[in-house]
């Protein structure tokens, strides 16, 4: 507990600390090796690990139904990879996720990482299940209608898209739907609407490395240059 509190704190040097002392008296627990790979690489390396993922690994062997351990172990493979379906980092991703699912069932985040890798390589109706399966168990979540607006994004249903983003926004005001709301609008040509939902995206920004309001920066130009043309003709 001690070392998960110090790390939680930022405390790194007394997490590193107690972690490995932990480790020290109980070799097999899963949660000390989870915590551990929070830890700068330097800190766990005298230890026999790699990287990261070698002790999320570990974690994950100990405990095969440690869903926070499965759940950074899977997103971990699959951003070490190419991003494409036969890439090694996604199949083993993939293969996490389900073998997880196989012993503990349908568990919301984990389902919800799944889906997302799917979008990411381009297996949208697969996507769409997970997604749909969510919404029906989480229906006030609106990050769920989000992501199947995402899905028929991709897959150029933009009709479809568009009316899981304004849910969204309608539900609670979800942050990125803005975003693409205002994408969809300048794809179709309504740019005083796409106009309104970049600037909302914007002025909602959470911090300067806020990387969908920069998007949406880009979007503001963009529709203003497409305007402007459109005066000039």
């Amino acid at each position: 507990p001690l070392g998960r509190i110090a790390w939680r704190e930022e405390d790194y040097n007394n997490a590193d600390l107690y972690l490995k002392t932990a480790l020290s008296f109980d070799p097999t627990n899963p949660r000390i090796h989870y915590g551990l790979s929070f830890l700068h690489y330097t800190r766990f390396q005298e230890l026999g690990y790699k990287n990261r993922i070698e002790l999320l690994e570990k974690a994950v062997y100990l405990d095969p139904g440690f869903r926070n351990a499965v759940y950074e172990l899977a997103n971990d493979y699959y951003r070490s990879g190419t991003g494409t379906q036969i890439g090694m980092g996604t199949n083993l991703a993939m293969k996490t996720i389900e073998d997880y699912l196989k012993i503990s069932g349908g568990d919301g985040q984990i389902l919800s990482l799944l889906g997302s890798i799917y979008i990411k390589i381009q297996k949208f109706d697969e996507a769409l299940e997970v997604f749909t399966g969510l919404k029906e168990r989480y229906p006030q979540d609106s990050n769920m209608v989000y992501n199947i607006g995402i899905v028929h994004y991709f897959k150029k249903d933009y009709k479809q898209a568009l009316a899981c983003f304004l849910k969204a926004i309608e539900m609670d005001g979800n942050l990125d739907s803005y975003l693409y709301a205002g994408i969809i609008y300048k794809e179709t040509g309504d740019y005083d609407k796409a106009l309104h939902y970049f600037r909302q995206r914007v002025r909602l920004k959470t911090g300067d490395d806020d990387k969908y309001a920069k998007e949406a920066m880009a979007g503001i130009r963009k529709v203003r240059e497409l305007k402007n043309a459109g005066n000039s003709e």
